[in-house]
């Protein structure tokens, strides 16, 4: 149980470094270039824990697909990304290819 909780915050985590680079303007503000690199390290601190008892296939389909749906919830709310019909939809899709791979790795 533990190594789904460590995977789900290096999920978490995998959504907001982007916007943490982002901020860094290239590595080019020091502060956020810290952050940046801290909130990396972190995250692939507890999914290198993680995969210690999860397969590493399925773990990184979670931890990716996480980051790219907080992403682009992230994006959303404080980018102002558009929102879309078809962006909303291929989100979905993602979100469901996660649940569904999640679900046939139990069989």
């Amino acid at each position: 149980m533990i190594s789904w909780c460590l995977l789900i915050i290096s999920g978490v985590l995998e959504a907001f470094w982007p916007m943490a680079l982002k901020a860094s303007d290239g590595f080019t503000k020091p502060a956020a270039s810290v952050v940046a690199v801290g909130i990396i390290g972190i995250s692939l601190f507890c999914f290198s824990i993680a995969i210690k008892e999860i397969s590493p296939s399925l773990a990184y389909i979670v931890f990716v697909g996480m980051g790219a749906i907080g992403v682009s919830i992230v994006g959303i709310i404080v980018y102002d990304e558009t929102l879309s019909v078809l962006k909303t939809f291929f989100i979905f899709l993602i979100l469901a290819g996660v649940i569904g791979l999640h679900q046939i790795s139990k069989s």
